[in-house]
């Protein structure tokens, strides 16, 4: 059997420089011999909100409704103009512990200087109009939903 003889075959600085372009540099020496450099530290940024925002969103509009994750009642809030979102966890569905958590969001809009006037409600929060009197609960009629939270919050 006949074999051709070994062919020496002449490298140029260009091949180089063109495999380099098309393979990109060597990745395990790359990764390897470098050194890790620490991270920038971040530093927050604050934004000071306008007055007049305050002003014209003082009284707020809540929808709210009891959404499951997994298995696990939450219940979820959200303003309409401000369109600030909440979760909380329920670890029961009973009206005081409903009340008690529209009650606690309530204030925690009430400490940044806004007013809850009305809360949008499926029918299921009709128990908890007693509990809650600080404000106006308008609940659904039956088999309709508060289609504003479902919506927006996913």
């Amino acid at each position: 059997m006949w074999r051709e003889p070994y062919r020496c075959i002449t490298v140029k600085a260009d091949d180089v420089t063109n495999a380099r372009v098309i393979f990109g540099p060597h990745l395990p020496g790359v990764r390897g011999y470098t050194v890790r450099q620490r991270p920038e530290r971040v530093e927050p940024e604050y934004v000071q909100i306008p007055r007049d925002f305050y002003e014209l969103n003082k009284f707020v509009t809540l929808a709210a409704d009891v959404m499951f994750v997994n298995g696990l009642p939450f219940f979820m809030t959200l303003s309409r103009n401000i369109r600030f979102g909440t979760a909380e966890y329920l670890p029961s569905r009973t009206a005081k512990q409903l009340g008690r958590s529209l009650t606690k969001i309530m204030k925690i809009y009430a400490l940044h200087g806004f007013v809850v006037r009305l809360v949008l409600m499926d029918m299921e929060f009709e128990k908890i109009k007693d509990e809650v009197g600080l404000v106006e609960i308008n609940t659904t009629a039956a088999r309709e939903h508060v289609g504003e939270i479902e919506r927006h919050i996913r």
